[in-house]
């Protein structure tokens, strides 16, 4: 699959993309993508069979398996998952050491959880738009992803799924959070993410 992804293609990375679909295995929700996919979604889906081997997924692979997923299971269930994904990354795959060495050395408070974040997107997005702090106060903070690719701004599971990531991801601050996604307003290349606390 990597040789089919084009030099300035959006990709997630194939460890992400493959410890998903072995939670959704595990949840037996993999099965019922498969089964209600159409001809396209499902050779896309069984492409991602072999993403564990792969170092990079196109985007627009990845995307069909977030389309299925929005399809199949209500937004609730989607925020569930990425929550469930971040606790498995944090125990095992490519992340795991990455996460808890950073979150050992610099203590897991709100604010250097709000420092890791910029530097887990790059390692787990190709060509996917840089993500920087756009303004903090007391008990928000956000940030946004720019340049975006169209397909990720334009996918709402994977909005949701991130924002279970994220409040996981608080959560190991030990800070209750509610993490808002969506499209930047007036704009079709940015994402913002905003990050109510407390």
């Amino acid at each position: 699959m990597t040789s089919e992804v084009g030099a300035n293609e959006a990709v997630v990375a194939g460890a992400v993309v493959a410890n998903l679909r072995e939670l959704l295995l595990e949840r037996g929700v993999w099965r019922d993508l498969r089964r209600d996919a159409d001809a396209l979604t499902e050779r896309r889906l069984f492409e991602l069979d072999d993403a564990h081997g792969t170092q990079w997924v196109p985007f627009t692979s990845y995307a069909a398996l977030l389309h299925a997923l929005g399809a199949t299971l209500e937004e609730d269930r989607v925020r569930e998952l990425g929550h469930a994904w971040l606790d498995r990354a944090l125990t095992r795959g490519f992340l795991a050491n990455m996460i808890r060495s950073w979150l050992r050395s610099f203590n897991p408070t709100p604010k250097n959880v709000t420092l890791l974040v910029p530097h887990l997107w790059p390692v787990v997005n190709r060509n996917a738009g840089r993500m920087r702090m756009m303004d903090q106060g007391e008990g928000f903070l956000k940030m946004r992803v720019e340049p975006a690719p169209e397909s990720l701004v334009q996918c709402p599971t994977q909005h949701r799924l991130l924002e279970g990531v994220g409040a996981a991801l608080f959560e190991v601050a030990k800070v209750e959070s509610s993490v808002q996604i969506g499209p930047t307003p007036g704009r079709d290349d940015a994402l913002d993410f905003l990050v109510l606390a407390g």
